[in-house]
């Protein structure tokens, strides 16, 4: 931390970690590149910093820890509904992944590429108007995630910056 100060203008502070190495820190700078200010800085805005680098650190195949407490707790892999939270996590890097790997999409093409890959989840609210069916699946997928102790990001399109 020490040395990442030294570079820095600012006072940093330690917000999120994991033990993944410099090829998930490449991935994270190349993924966030409309958010870079200089060299590896970012700048997130009014976006949480946390929720959207832990979000694509499991989109890109990580686990992600919420804090280091939870980074220490025996037996996280064991967590019950962990598979179904990764199998979840593989079909989203695969949504993102078809659509050119964007740094977001709305939940609509998420949804639809859902559907096509695993219709017995993702359909099972077609009776519903489209809202109630976005409503469903955003809370499906906070639900799989936060029981596997993952966190999600979401943020309204409308807050990301344009390239």
């Amino acid at each position: 931390m020490r040395e990442m100060q030294t570079g820095s203008p600012v006072r940093l502070h330690l917000m999120w970690c994991t033990r993944a190495g410099q090829d998930l820190e490449r991935a994270l700078l190349e993924r966030f590149a409309a958010y870079r200010v200089h060299g590896p800085w970012l700048d997130f805005g009014d976006e949480h910093p946390v929720a959207l680098v832990a979000t694509a650190a499991v989109l890109l195949g990580h686990t992600a820890y919420p804090n280091k407490d939870t980074d220490r707790t025996p037996g996280l892999t064991a967590l019950p509904h962990l598979a179904e939270a990764k199998r979840l996590a593989a079909l989203l890097r695969q949504a993102f992944a078809t659509a050119g790997d964007p740094p977001a999409m709305p939940l609509t093409p998420i949804l639809d590429y859902l559907r096509a890959h695993d219709p017995a989840t993702w359909n099972q609210w077609n009776d519903q108007p489209i809202r109630q069916q976005l409503g469903m699946a955003g809370r499906t997928l906070s639900r799989t995630f936060r029981s596997a102790r993952l966190d999600l990001a979401s943020t309204r399109l409308s807050h990301l910056p344009t390239k």
